[in-house]
């Protein structure tokens, strides 16, 4: 069984990956593609992929590859994401001029940041890697956000810690797989579907759970790349394929959906 992970040694999404599967050999990929790749060539077994945070939201690059791609979501494990200020030995707060994260990693930690006079913000790959560089660097104004992990990997100091803006700030991975996999006490399914553009169409789709007395934990939209305002919903709600009545209810879903794809039960 071969497992991978995006970004670098010391990222959030490796230590998702460790609290879900155990402290297992495993490969780093540098972006979101790459690691659905290998995953569908065969090459990894499992994937593991940010979804969505507490603070800001849905991580819209997973939502697009799902969407796009036959993979399937077979797991998920919710990690506390606390975030530090780290630089090399001998910096300090006040020496930073540069600060390299992720955009969502910056985002948030804007309160913390927008104190700091004078500094600039670089998106950049993602948290780990931003450490990384900055240990290649070896420049005392130049920092990175990113996690207590990173700052072990690549000799860094941290300056300040958890200075994430929400206390209770939290990211939800999922577990791909090529094929999907549905194991003993899932009772979550997701799913994608299209519907016509006309006024009560989502009403219609969306009652349907309602009418199955079906528990919809989430929607989210969004937009469909070629027809302008318009969207895709990706639906999480509780169940499991196979049962009478999620059979029933996906068959009345198909009523009023022109595509409905299953992500996965887990």
């Amino acid at each position: 069984m071969s497992i991978g992970f995006q970004g670098d040694a010391g990222s959030f999404g490796e230590e998702a990956l460790i609290a879900y599967f155990g402290d297992v050999e495993r490969l780093n990929f540098p972006t979101f593609e790459a690691l659905v790749d290998k995953v569908l060539s065969g090459e990894l077994t499992y994937g593991v992929l940010p979804i969505e945070n507490s603070s800001t939201g849905a991580v819209k690059e997973t939502y697009e590859l799902l969407k796009k791609e036959d993979i399937f979501i077979v797991g998920e494990v919710v990690r506390p994401i606390n975030h530090n200020l780290l630089a090399v030995s001998g910096s300090s707060v006040d020496k930073i001029k540069k600060i390299y994260s992720h955009q969502q990693a910056l985002d948030q930690s804007k309160v913390f940041l927008s104190s700091l006079e004078g500094v600039s913000l670089i998106p950049y790959k993602n948290t780990a890697s931003s450490a990384k560089y900055v240990g290649e660097l070896k420049d005392p104004s130049v920092a990175a956000v990113a996690s207590k992990g990173a700052a072990s990997c690549y000799g860094l100091e941290i300056l300040a810690e958890d200075i994430q803006y929400n206390s209770h700030n939290y990211t939800k991975f999922v577990v791909l797989k090529k094929t999907m996999e549905i194991k003993e006490g899932a009772n979550k399914i997701s799913l994608i579907i299209e519907i016509k553009h006309e006024p009560g169409c989502l009403f219609e789709a969306v009652k349907v759970f309602a009418d199955h007395k079906l528990n919809m934990l989430k929607i989210e939209s969004r937009p469909i790349v070629g027809r302008p305002w318009e969207y895709s919903f990706y639906i999480d709600f509780e169940g499991r394929l196979g049962s009478e009545t999620v059979d029933l209810a996906l068959k009345d879903l198909s009523q009023h959906a022109n595509r409905c794809k299953i992500l996965g039960n887990y």
